[in-house]
């Protein structure tokens, strides 16, 4: 069995600890990277969102997504896509599972240490009362690696949108292994 690294990325409708999560985004990859991997994607429904009393939304973050270009917005605010949190939840949970049964090693990725794992652990304990589907010694922070590197990165491919969270994992995917490959 090899090792596996998994990309995650959250949007939401807040920038605090409790806030309400409107997409999920994970990607599997290898270093060095190949093509080969596994994705995951849900936009979640709002009105589960509001039901969830435990969940914060801050006007001020409604109103920078009113600001993002409607393509971008479509992605997260999908009705007819989205599934309620606890189904997001749960099927996050699958695939890290999943993923975590076919490999010896796994890596879990996110841009930065403040943001996507402390609101999906929140989510997790206070609407599924459950614990989160990662162990704490499989977290990575990409924006520390990238700051430490000395190494350049080449400028991402020119159809990734920022706050698109399946262009923000290819995003973190592009930085992480175009310092891997130069190291």
């Amino acid at each position: 069995m090899e090792n596996i690294n998994i990309a995650l990325d959250i949007e939401t409708l807040s920038l605090q600890p409790t806030a309400a999560i409107i997409s999920i985004a994970a990607r599997t990859f290898h270093l060095p990277y190949t093509d080969d991997y596994d994705i995951f994607f849900t936009n979640i429904d709002l009105y589960s969102l509001i039901r969830q009393k435990q969940l914060s939304i801050s006007e001020e973050t409604l109103q920078w997504w009113q600001e993002l270009p409607k393509g971008v917005r479509d992605i997260s605010f999908n009705p007819d896509t989205a599934v309620t949190i606890e189904q997001a939840l749960i099927d996050l949970k699958i695939f890290i599972c999943s993923i975590r049964a076919k490999y010896q090693d796994m890596a879990i990725w996110t841009q930065g240490t403040d943001f996507d794992i402390p609101i999906l652990r929140h989510a997790y304990h206070v609407i599924l009362h459950k614990k989160e589907p990662w162990h704490r010694h499989e977290l990575r922070d990409a924006r520390t690696v990238i700051r430490m590197s000395d190494k350049s990165i080449p400028p991402p491919p020119k159809e990734l949108q920022f706050h698109n969270p399946t262009h923000d994992v290819k995003q973190l995917i592009w930085n992480i292994t175009h310092i891997y490959k130069k190291s």
